[in-house]
Protein backbone atom coordinates (compact mmCIF):
# COMPACT_ATOMS: atom_id res chain seq x y z
CA UNK A 1 0.00 0.00 0.00
CA UNK A 2 1.34 3.24 -0.78
CA UNK A 3 1.92 6.09 1.58
CA UNK A 4 2.77 8.71 -0.63
CA UNK A 5 2.91 8.53 -4.35
CA UNK A 6 5.36 10.93 -6.92
CA UNK A 7 2.00 12.43 -8.67
CA UNK A 8 1.37 14.69 -5.72
CA UNK A 9 4.14 14.49 -3.30
CA UNK A 10 8.38 14.91 -4.01
CA UNK A 11 7.84 11.28 -2.25
CA UNK A 12 7.06 7.95 -2.92
CA UNK A 13 6.54 6.02 0.36
CA UNK A 14 5.12 2.53 0.37
CA UNK A 15 4.99 -1.05 2.31
CA UNK A 16 7.95 -3.02 0.88
CA UNK A 17 6.94 -6.86 0.55
CA UNK A 18 8.91 -8.72 2.74
CA UNK A 19 8.90 -12.01 4.38
CA UNK A 20 8.37 -10.74 7.51
CA UNK A 21 7.38 -12.68 10.63
CA UNK A 22 7.39 -9.78 13.32
CA UNK A 23 6.40 -6.36 13.08
CA UNK A 24 10.18 -5.90 13.50
CA UNK A 25 11.07 -7.10 10.29
CA UNK A 26 8.30 -5.24 8.40
CA UNK A 27 9.68 -2.58 5.71
CA UNK A 28 8.69 0.69 4.23
CA UNK A 29 10.19 1.99 1.26
CA UNK A 30 11.25 5.62 1.39
CA UNK A 31 12.27 7.63 -1.76
CA UNK A 32 12.31 10.74 -2.83
CA UNK A 33 13.33 12.72 -6.11
CA UNK A 34 16.60 14.70 -4.86
CA UNK A 35 18.11 10.92 -3.70
CA UNK A 36 19.69 8.59 -5.64
CA UNK A 37 19.17 5.79 -3.69
CA UNK A 38 16.01 3.76 -3.01
CA UNK A 39 15.87 3.27 0.78
CA UNK A 40 14.38 0.68 2.61
CA UNK A 41 13.68 0.76 6.16
CA UNK A 42 12.59 -2.14 8.89
CA UNK A 43 10.15 -0.93 11.77
CA UNK A 44 12.88 -1.49 14.33
CA UNK A 45 14.78 1.33 11.82
CA UNK A 46 12.02 3.58 12.19
CA UNK A 47 10.16 2.95 15.47
CA UNK A 48 12.80 5.70 17.35
CA UNK A 49 12.07 8.15 14.71
CA UNK A 50 10.50 10.90 16.50
CA UNK A 51 11.68 14.02 14.55
CA UNK A 52 12.15 15.75 12.10
CA UNK A 53 15.86 15.98 13.43
CA UNK A 54 15.54 12.14 13.74
CA UNK A 55 14.67 11.52 10.29
CA UNK A 56 17.40 13.81 8.60
CA UNK A 57 19.81 11.75 10.52
CA UNK A 58 18.62 9.05 8.88
CA UNK A 59 18.00 10.29 5.13
CA UNK A 60 20.92 13.16 5.05
CA UNK A 61 19.02 14.60 2.22
CA UNK A 62 19.18 18.37 0.89
CA UNK A 63 15.90 19.28 1.55
CA UNK A 64 13.36 21.39 3.11
CA UNK A 65 11.88 20.63 6.77
CA UNK A 66 8.58 20.64 5.30
CA UNK A 67 9.43 17.82 3.23
CA UNK A 68 10.91 15.95 6.34
CA UNK A 69 7.50 16.64 8.14
CA UNK A 70 5.82 14.91 5.38
CA UNK A 71 7.70 12.20 4.93
CA UNK A 72 7.45 11.83 8.85
CA UNK A 73 3.56 11.89 9.26
CA UNK A 74 3.58 9.05 6.41
CA UNK A 75 6.62 7.07 8.92
CA UNK A 76 4.21 7.64 11.96
CA UNK A 77 0.80 6.24 9.87
CA UNK A 78 2.89 3.29 8.85
CA UNK A 79 4.23 2.31 12.27
CA UNK A 80 0.19 2.40 13.67
CA UNK A 81 -0.48 0.64 10.71
CA UNK A 82 1.68 -2.36 11.08
CA UNK A 83 1.23 -2.56 15.41
CA UNK A 84 -2.78 -2.81 14.09
CA UNK A 85 -1.98 -5.97 12.04
CA UNK A 86 0.51 -7.65 14.48
CA UNK A 87 -2.73 -6.81 17.23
Amino acid sequence: MAHKRWGYSNWYIFWHTSDARTKEEELLAIWHVADKNAPVFSYADLKYIKTVDDLKALLNLNIPDDEYQEALQEIKLWLQDVERSYE
